[in-house]
């Protein structure tokens, strides 16, 4: 298949982009009304709310674990382009649902919880075949950028679908059904968009949904016989089980912490996705026409010293009559955390799914997107679980936001201790973007694939880590034996 050099220009590409972003928003104003609705019938019972909202995460993440396999399947097997019709259709029906529920059914919890788990289902067909389409579309020199826009545009619909659907409670509480209709609207414009990109090929037309969960076996089996691509898949799933437990802990921050209004959790959720578009346009930037690994540990590193940060950072609900000034003061520390978290996750997040587009096999992407999928999701219900132990154990606020970040500093440990080199490229990295100003000519020379002698020519002794920081292969380097035996470098 021929791909463009850079990756934006591609065909449909917007169409593309309108699709994700519309579809993106309507999740999150979903979950989001639904969230306001647990927190405010359950307000008066903290334990009750964190179970209500373990089971919300649970409902939600189960279909990306159980039918990982059928979606894969489908999205090799079928036109990615159709599969994105289909499941912008099955979207229209679950919005159709809400409004419904809230219409004739006085805001039933059980049916909302059903349709909180038929738009998972929505969202693990859609999933694989969105990726998917970017892996068949870019190259290397453009998936980072490509992902980072993405990215960007993703995590601007959360925001958005974040803050309208706190706003949405606020606004139409008591008559819900009138609010949903937005949501309908959004599902139909986003059918109208994805039918908008043009058709794209059909990369396994063999595939067969009778041998979907062999094929999930065999897909596991293949990603763990490759270290590059199991850790990458790992990453992604650590990425998402700590994602969906600060979707919710930082709401319920705002709320008890901060004393914020349903629409300002809404928006300080929102800040730390303003971040992490932020964080992806500063990857897809500093990634320089290649899947940049080394910014994983920095992206890692940055989360953690602003979880633990918002443990101890001043701020709390501001004096009624209080000046904007005032509660920017106060509530300010706060935000500027979650910003700089946001710009660490960012950081964190499109490297590593730029490098599992790149690394799956030309003829099952859809398949190994959907093993990643399902490896995030199991991500996504654990958090589940750790908010319910949370929950139970009766930890306020602070003391959540001290757990959290002591969990994401092991994460970082053992990333680092797993996958060095990440580390050694973040310091290659660093030279290259601030001591040095490093110029790459005729990058071609060096191949995609077999052997390739590079000679350092030795002025200074960093030439090693320059040629590290430039290309994505992994360098096996010859040095001399002593400083090899030396104990500080010599892991």
């Amino acid at each position: 298949m021929q791909r463009p050099a850079l990756g934006l220009e591609a065909k449909g590409f917007r169409s593309y982009l309108a699709t994700q972003f519309l579809g993106a928003f309507n999740d999150n104003a979903f979950k989001f009304l639904l969230l306001s609705f647990i927190t405010a019938r359950t307000a008066n019972d903290l334990k009750e709310q964190s179970l209500a909202i373990m089971w919300a995460q649970a409902l939600f993440a189960v279909p990306f674990v159980l039918l990982a396999a059928w979606a894969g399947v489908i999205a090799d097997r079928y036109r990615k382009t159709t599969v994105f019709v289909w499941a912008k259709l099955a979207e229209v029906a679950v919005m159709c649902g809400v409004a419904l529920t809230f219409f004739l059914f006085d805001s039933s919890g059980v049916l909302l919880f059903a349709l909180l788990f038929l738009m998972g289902v929505q969202s693990t067909f859609f999933g694989p075949a969105k990726y998917g389409w970017l892996g068949e579309n870019f190259s290397q020199e453009g998936i980072s950028r490509a992902n980072g826009v993405v990215s960007m545009t993703t995590f601007a619909a959360i925001i958005l679908g974040q803050i309208a659907g706190g706003g949405l409670y606020d606004g139409f509480e008591g008559e819900l059904g009138k609010g949903a209709l937005l949501l309908i609207v959004v599902a139909v414009a986003g059918t109208w968009t994805a039918s908008r990109v043009p058709r794209s090929e059909v990369a396994n037309p063999g595939g067969r949904l009778r041998g979907a969960l062999p094929e999930l076996f065999r897909t596991a089996r293949e990603a763990c016989s490759d270290t590059g691509m199991l850790y990458t898949v790992l990453g992604i799933g650590h990425f998402f089980l700590l994602a969906a437990l600060l979707q919710v802990y930082l709401f319920t921050y705002a709320e008890h912490v901060l004393g914020t209004s349903k629409t300002g959790a809404g928006t300080f959720v929102g800040t730390c996705l303003v971040g992490m578009g932020i964080g992806s346009l500063l990857a897809a930037r500093w990634s320089e026409k290649k899947v940049e690994l080394g910014l994983v540990p920095l992206g890692a590193i940055g989360m953690s010293g602003m979880l633990l940060l918002l443990a101890f950072v001043h701020g709390g609900p501001v004096a009624p009559g209080a000046g904007l000034l005032a509660q920017l003061l106060d509530r300010g520390p706060a935000f500027l955390c979650v910003l700089a978290l946001g710009i660490g996750g960012g950081l964190f997040i499109v490297p590593l799914n730029a490098n599992l587009q790149f690394l799956a096999p030309e003829r099952a992407k859809g398949r190994f997107l959907a093993f990643g999928n399902m490896v995030s999701f199991i991500g996504v219900f654990l958090s589940a679980g750790v908010l319910g132990l949370m929950g139970l154990a009766g930890l306020e606020p602070r003391e959540q936001a001290l757990a959290i970040s002591i969990f994401t500093l092991l994460g970082t440990g053992v990333s680092i201790w797993l996958l060095p080199e990440a580390l050694l490229r973040l310091c290659g990295w660093l030279l290259a973007h601030t001591i040095y100003r490093i110029r790459v000519l005729n990058p071609e020379r060096v191949p995609a694939t077999g052997g390739a002698l590079l000679v350092a020519n030795h002025v200074s002794w960093v030439d090693w880590l320059v040629l590290a920081a430039t290309t994505r292969r992994r360098i096996r380097f010859m040095i001399y034996r002593e400083y090899f035996e030396w104990w500080p470098v010599r892991w």
